[in-house]
């Protein structure tokens, strides 16, 4: 019985995210109970919109060129850097508004870069955008970095504390224990 108690506590104080690019898969979420979609696919659905509004979730709008990563392998490489991220999600924040969603958070999905992209190009472009951040503000959202897998540990570490330096609201990471060691370092 205090197992189930318990469960049930952590059930109450958990919120749950759902990343996916599949509007059905977001609005079978959203009916079981989910408090966020992070919608990685290409325009928003306004069945997704109307769900997340009745729902009054948590939407993250997120920069994605292809109509998913999969999507991308195949496809000729998008338009990179703080221009076409914000011709992407502008319009995308306007549906959102439209539709009643009050709860917006912006990701520029700085780890989506085109597999064909030089390493070398590709940190450019990811930092790029890091470092303009305050360009994407003007769309009234509070905003989600990805503190993006670099092979190498040192480059892993220099993403990562570059993304804590641009203060978004929100970070996203595989690595928690790395982002907890750089906000120590930083007092």
């Amino acid at each position: 019985m205090r197992d189930r108690a318990q469960a049930r506590e952590r059930a109450t104080t958990y919120r749950v995210s759902i990343d996916t690019w599949s509007a059905a898969t977001g609005e079978a979420a959203l009916a079981r109970g989910a408090d966020a979609i992070n919608y990685t696919g290409g325009p928003l659905p306004s069945s997704l919109l109307d769900a997340v509004a009745r729902r009054s979730a948590l939407l993250f709008v997120t920069y994605m060129p292809y109509a998913n990563a999969y999507a991308m392998r195949s496809a000729p490489p998008a338009a990179v850097g703080i221009e076409a991220v914000l011709a992407h999600l502008g319009p995308k924040v306007e549906a959102a508004r439209r539709a009643g969603i009050a709860r917006l958070v912006l990701d520029p999905n700085v780890g989506i870069i085109h597999p064909s992209t030089d390493d070398h190009r590709k940190i450019h472009q990811q930092l790029d955008i890091v470092w303009q951040l305050d360009r994407l503000r003007v769309l009234g959202c509070p905003i989600l970095l990805y503190a993006a897998r670099k092979p190498e540990p040192l480059a892993r570490i220099m993403m990562a504390s570059a993304v804590l330096h641009a203060r978004a609201d929100y970070v996203r990471t595989h690595t928690p224990e790395m982002i907890r060691r750089l906000l120590v370092a930083e007092g």
